[in-house]
C-alpha cells in the first residue's frame, strides 16, 4: 500500500480512565507506557500484547489495493483499547 498511514492506538488507563493516544509508529520502540494523569504503568505483557495486534494489522494490510478507515476496541488484561486508523 503507497502511503499508507500509522495506525492510532487509544489506551484508556485502567487507573484514572483518562485516554492515551499512541501512533503505531511510535509503539514499536515503546519499552513502556505510563499514563501522564496517574503515573499508572501498562503491564510488558499488555505491551506485548499491543505489538503483536500492530505487527499483525500491518503485516496483512500490506495487500490491501484501497485506503480503509477502521476502528477496533477492546480489551487487552483489563486495560481498555481503541485502534483508530
Amino acid at each position: 500500500m503507497k502511503g499508507c498511514e500509522p495506525m492510532l492506538y487509544t489506551i484508556k488507563c485502567p487507573e484514572c480512565r483518562i485516554e492515551i493516544p499512541i501512533e503505531s509508529k511510535y509503539l514499536i520502540n515503546k519499552e513502556q507506557i505510563t499514563c501522564p494523569n496517574c503515573d499508572y504503568k501498562l503491564s510488558n505483557e499488555t505491551l506485548n500484547n499491543l505489538k503483536n495486534i500492530d505487527k499483525a494489522i500491518s503485516e496483512n494490510s500490506k495487500n490491501l489495493d484501497d485506503f480503509i478507515s477502521i476502528k477496533i476496541e477492546g480489551t487487552i488484561k483489563g486495560s481498555s483499547i481503541a485502534i483508530l486508523k
